[in-house]
């Protein structure tokens, strides 16, 4: 329970790799969201997260449509507090590398792009 790792899909559509956490029990969450709020170990969890952004990844997750109760809704890192899972991907579409060894390069590269994220997700969220 409460893993994170990394994720590949490959499908019709194409190829899909992720790494985050899929999963958070209650404790764990509370917990997240205690981390996110506190500016120092929140803000570093902003900045891994606009990083990534900035990088052409996708920041996923279930989140709800408000700020949990007990922190602000103009909290500086309402998105992030609003999450209870967080995760990154990107969607390579179909390429033409998909059958080669250029493949497992993409994968590898968008899962060693999320250690930081990951790090920062097993030492605040477990």
């Amino acid at each position: 329970m409460g893993g994170h790792g990394g994720y590949i899909s490959l499908d019709a559509r194409g190829l899909t790799a992720a790494a985050g956490r899929y999963d958070m029990t209650s404790q764990q969450l509370n917990k997240y969201r205690k981390k996110v709020a506190a500016d120092s170990t929140g803000a570093p969890l902003a900045a891994i997260v606009a990083k990534l952004e900035k990088a052409g990844y996708g920041i996923g997750g279930e989140a709800l449509k408000r700020v949990p109760a007990g922190w602000p809704q103009d909290h500086p890192r309402a998105r992030l507090l609003k999450h209870k899972i967080l995760y990154i991907y990107k969607n390579f579409g179909l390429q033409p590398w998909l059958g080669t060894p250029a493949a497992r390069k993409q994968i590898v590269k968008v899962w060693s792009d999320a250690e930081s994220l990951n790090d920062w997700l097993k030492r605040n969220a477990s």
